[in-house]
């Protein structure tokens, strides 16, 4: 992919890149208007090449744009700019839940993690979506060590399966 950074998609001045996965990559971006940070997740050329990939990545934007949860990864926007497909979500500090796993080594620590996780999953689970893609790098941990989940690239309603 070829590199975005100084580049504006939708609202959003992509400053930094953060991560790169099978079929997206990840910059942190700044949107002038709202003076906040976000982080906008734009799919690959590759997989914007096919129509199934880029309506998966456009609905998973939007169903996770209905989400309201304490524990849940808010999405601001999404969108398409000239074949560039993306979304924008809230810019979390702490980074993955993979980049601070050592830091979950006690029963206590474990359990603080886990128990908003477990609750999140439930408020998806209740509006019949599935996460599909459940692991460390898809927590993210605040700096006031508040888990969020994220990427529900692999979502599905429970009524497709």
């Amino acid at each position: 992919m070829a590199n975005m950074l100084g580049k504006t998609i939708g609202k959003y001045q992509l400053i930094e890149f953060l991560a790169r996965g099978d079929s997206s990559v990840v910059y942190k971006g700044f949107h002038p208007e709202m003076n906040r940070y976000v982080a906008v997740k734009i799919l690959s050329p590759s997989a914007a090449r096919s129509q199934p990939a880029v309506d998966e990545f456009l609905k998973a934007g939007e169903i996770m744009a209905q989400l309201d949860h304490p524990n849940v990864l808010p999405v601001y926007d999404h969108g398409e700019q000239e074949g560039v497909y993306y979304i924008a979500s809230r810019f979390v500090e702490g980074g993955p839940l993979s980049n601070r796993i050592q830091f979950y080594n006690t029963p206590q620590n474990i359990l603080q993690l886990f128990g908003p996780v477990t609750r999140a999953l439930d408020y998806v689970h209740e509006r019949e979506i599935v996460h599909g893609n459940l692991k460390p790098p898809n927590i993210l941990i605040s700096r006031g060590d508040r888990p969020l989940l994220a990427d529900f690239g692999f979502w599905q309603r429970l009524v497709q399966i």
